[in-house]
């Protein structure tokens, strides 16, 4: 009987410590459940706007964005939000943007956070107090944005110019008309002159006189005009000289109908035909006799001259005196006309 009874408690015994060893491995599965469920991390990651959720059990911001291969540069933009079992991730990515200064043009990738003045400390662009740049420099960066700096500078310059002289005229009674004498040499001056010059991008766009000095003085150049009348002896104009007299003291006077001729030659007492040297009858007027001849009407001045030559008119008395001219011209516009001979 007794040996009954111990068997039967071996086998209560051992349904006990079973059935304890598996509340033992019930409560320690619970445990390290329950610590994998609170080690176990929700993550909401706002790339660009773009959005991923996932679990898990990583704890360093890196590693999370790499086990979901999310790739980040340093100049993105990260902020982490975590309140201990929910984190957030928001991701804004670096913008690309040109940098032109200095005469050249970088291509830059910037945080997003950054405004264009960030850009120009981070690139060592100093501006000077008149440079410019296109884009306030409080502005955010963006995308695909032309930052432009453009130099700008003020400078003086002097240069010393020449001063030309000017020419004055004075009229004198000492020359004949059409007559000329420059009096006092004309001589330039020279001044200094200074400007301001405005330079961008190292081209000058404007350039400012502010002031000059004179330091030579230019001298006028004097020309002295005359306006002396010239007595001719003839013009070929006829134009009639008021100013022109008849000699006082001549012997006698006649008139009658003139002609000219020119073509050169030697005259009847053997000189060389020229102006001043005219034919006559001899028989009238002898040869060497001294003449002053005027028209008419007082238009035409032959002046001066001498009985030098004869003629077949002035021979057959159709002409008084042949006129002698230098061309052609000269004897188609005298033509014919009606002369005093003064007889001297």
């Amino acid at each position: 009987m007794f040996s009954n009874l111990k068997g039967i408690n071996k086998k209560r015994f051992a349904k006990v410590i079973c059935s304890l060893f598996l509340s033992f491995c019930i409560l320690i599965v619970t445990i390290l459940s329950t610590g994998l469920m609170q080690a176990y991390r929700i993550v909401t990651v706002m790339d660009n706007g773009e959005q991923l959720k996932f679990a898990t059990l990583k704890t360093e911001t890196e590693s999370m964005l790499e086990s979901q291969n999310i790739a980040v540069i340093p100049q993105d933009d990260i902020t982490v939000e975590d309140d201990g079992h929910n984190i957030n991730i928001t991701i804004d990515r670096a913008v690309n943007l040109s940098l032109t200064a200095d005469g050249k043009t970088d291509t830059l990738c910037i945080r997003p956070s950054a405004n264009v003045g960030d850009v120009l400390t981070e690139k060592n662009i100093e501006l000077g107090a008149d440079d410019m740049v296109n884009i306030e420099q409080n502005k955010k960066v963006q995308d695909s944005m032309d930052i432009i700096v453009t130099r700008v500078s003020h400078t003086s310059r002097a240069e010393t110019e020449e001063v030309g002289y000017e020419e004055e005229t004075i009229k004198t009674n000492q020359l004949f008309e059409g007559q000329t004498k420059i009096q006092t040499v004309g001589q330039n001056g020279e001044i200094i002159k200074y400007y301001e010059d405005k330079t961008v991008d190292g081209v000058v766009v404007e350039s400012v006189e502010v002031g000059s000095n004179m330091i030579i003085e230019p001298i006028n150049e004097v020309v002295l005009v005359g306006t002396k009348k010239k007595v001719t002896k003839s013009s070929i104009a006829g134009n009639f000289d008021s100013t022109q007299k008849v000699p006082d003291g001549y012997k006698s006077i006649m008139t009658g109908r003139a002609t000219a001729y020119c073509g050169g030659g030697t005259t009847a007492t053997g000189a060389a035909a020229a102006r001043g040297r005219v034919a006559v009858n001899p028989k009238k007027i002898p040869y060497g006799t001294r003449l002053y001849i005027v028209s008419q009407d007082g238009k035409f001045v032959y002046g001066d001259a001498i009985a030098s030559d004869c003629g077949g008119a002035t021979m057959n008395g159709s002409v008084l005196v042949d006129l002698y001219m230098d061309t052609k011209e000269e004897c188609k516009s005298f033509g014919s006309r009606t002369v005093n001979v003064y007889i001297l």
